[in-house]
């Protein structure tokens, strides 16, 4: 007696094209809106990969090869119209060249924004302090939590100052210079 032959697939092929390919994708995904958001493995710039012959590929390129038939060409990467960095859904695959990726990537980092948001964490946790908020900390029986509430600074500043560890009035460590030769 034979056992009956299952229809559809049955183990992964050698090669992943067509409809394997598809049901790979789709298996390793999280639909999130017209984007399907890829729950695999990423490089450190994002770029969703896979394994495939035994070599880690990115999934756009083998999507434009293994389902649209357009190969990756020399200079092009293979990218997303929807600009989502985790998007694997066939239907927003598509190459364009290095240099219109790198201006796309520039656009979406926004360095700016990041770097007014960095400033005015530094600000808050630092903050800007006159001479007579810095005696008040230092010499002030007030507790550490209400002065940073008051002086508009984080409360490891307070600390900070309270222990002689920032500003001006920072205590020299009498073991700084004594380094391992």
């Amino acid at each position: 007696m034979s056992t009956p032959k299952k229809k559809g697939l049955i183990g992964p092929p050698k090669d992943l094209s067509g409809p394997y390919l598809l049901q790979v994708i789709r298996s390793r995904s999280k639909e999130c809106g017209d984007c399907w958001e890829w729950g695999g493995s990423f490089t450190s710039g994002s770029v969703p990969m896979m394994y495939h012959q035994g070599i880690r590929r990115p999934v756009r390129a083998l999507i434009m090869a293994g389902l649209k038939d357009r190969p990756t060409p020399p200079g092009h990467v293979a990218s997303t119209s929807c600009e989502n960095s985790w998007c694997v859904n066939p239907e927003h695959a598509r190459n364009i060249t290095k240099s219109k990726m790198l201006i796309r990537t520039r656009k979406n980092t926004n360095q700016e924004a990041r770097a007014a948001k960095i400033s005015a964490t530094q600000t808050k946790r630092l903050g800007k302090l006159d001479d007579a908020a810095i005696i008040r900390i230092m010499d002030g029986e007030e507790k550490g939590v209400h002065l940073a509430k008051e002086l508009g600074v984080d409360q490891s500043l307070i600390s900070a100052y309270r222990l002689g560890k920032a500003g001006r009035f920072r205590r020299a460590n009498p073991f700084s210079g004594l380094g391992a030769r």
